[in-house]
């Protein structure tokens, strides 16, 4: 009797095991099925600074489905990439888009490239790279170049003629700029001109700044250039700078007698002359 009572309690024991282990089946199966069958797709981002800058800028990817595990990330020039994982979409319905943020002082450019989405960059009215129709286990490729805008250096041309009306002396000029070797002078480095007026130089500066002078020669002893402002003008991303160079002319002329003077000369020289007539008669 115990024998078959101890029988019967271990049919029930295995009973309810297997009935255990398959309700785990049951719950465990659809997991399996998605994991499986999860779609995928990698997007790999870089960042170069033309002038080398140091610093981080964000970078996000948006999609029109599926599930990016995360959508902002900070990034800086390195041969190191960022990765962005995108899961849970239909394969060849996936379109993303990788922009970085507003950086102000540089223009930014696109390089996006694929293993088989279809992919656009640079596009005027929505830059950033673009990738269409992303298909499971699809790596696509990004590159962020940013290079730093131009400033400008606007320069003022004064004359001042100090006590004539400047009509015997040209007021044709030229004026030269000269920079920190790491800023690059866009276009002339000169401006040759006449009389009053301004000009504006262009030049792209670096994340570290630096500055720039601007001189003037001067050919005419009656002509006294001031250019001391534009000297150590400071430049920097997003920054530009102005300054005056004047110019006074300051014009003797030829050194005249007034008529007092005149009538004193004549008189001395016909009394010379009267002397002298006097010695030979």
């Amino acid at each position: 009797m115990a024998s078959a009572t101890y029988t019967y309690d271990k049919e029930i024991y295995m009973t309810c095991k297997r009935a255990i282990a398959l309700m785990f089946a049951l719950l465990l199966l659809p997991g399996l099925a998605l994991a499986q069958t999860q779609t995928r797709a990698t997007f790999y981002v870089n960042k170069d600074f033309t002038d080398n800058n140091p610093g981080e800028v964000a970078v996000t990817i948006t999609c029109n489905t599926g599930l990016p595990l995360e959508q902002t990330k900070m990034i800086k020039e390195s041969p190191e990439h960022v990765k962005f994982v995108v899961v849970d979409f239909d394969s060849g319905e996936l379109d993303c888009s990788v922009v970085e943020g507003s950086l102000s002082g540089y223009a930014a450019t696109y390089d996006a490239s694929g293993s088989d989405s279809a992919y656009e960059d640079d596009l005027v009215d929505n830059p950033g790279c673009h990738f269409d129709d992303v298909v499971d286990a699809d790596e696509n490729f990004c590159v962020v170049t940013n290079e730093p805008e131009p400033v400008t250096i606007t320069v003022t041309k004064e004359w001042i003629y100090a006590n004539n009306n400047g009509n015997e002396i040209s007021d044709s000029f030229n004026l030269d700029l000269d920079c920190d070797e790491n800023i690059e002078i866009i276009g002339s480095d000169d401006w040759d001109s006449n009389g009053n007026g301004s000009h504006d130089f262009s030049v792209r500066p670096t994340w570290e700044g630096g500055t720039c002078d601007i001189d003037e020669d001067v050919y005419d002893s009656a002509i006294e250039s001031d250019d001391s402002g534009c000297q150590n003008l400071t430049v920097g991303i997003g920054q530009g700078d102005s300054c005056t160079v004047t110019n006074t002319v300051f014009y003797e002329g030829i050194p005249t007698l007034s008529h007092y003077g005149l009538a004193i000369l004549a008189l001395l020289m016909a009394g010379v002359g009267f002397v002298g007539f006097r010695r030979f008669v």
